[in-house]
């Protein structure tokens, strides 16, 4: 695995500060989830920080329009695939009937 090296370098040429970089990032990162989109660069890392920079760095860095509607259907059909609640009869909600216990000091 070829690991990518994070320069300043690189990074300063976009930005006047590391606090740009940075607020910038997290706009992306915030929009990233959000939209629920996959990042648009190949890597083997999960960190969403380092696919962030990684798309930075390779220009595919680009704010996603976060439509309303788009994500109440996918809540929709998140709560369409979630199984059945189970329903509980009264009945079972009942307290048991008290049963007469014997004693052993009973018995002679």
């Amino acid at each position: 695995m070829i690991e990518k090296n994070y320069t300043n370098e690189k990074l300063s040429k976009k930005f006047k500060s590391n606090f740009e970089l940075v607020l910038y990032a997290i706009q992306l990162a915030e929009n990233m989830i959000k939209s629920g989109r996959d990042p648009r660069v190949r890597s083997h890392l999960q960190n969403r920080a380092m696919l962030i920079l990684d798309e930075i760095i390779e220009g595919k860095d680009k704010l996603d329009e976060i439509v309303k509607v788009e994500v109440e259907a996918r809540l929709v059909k998140e709560i369409d695939r979630a199984p059945a609640p189970v329903l509980v009869p009264d009945a079972a909600m009942e307290p048991a009937p008290k049963k007469k216990v014997r004693l052993l000091a009973d018995v002679e």
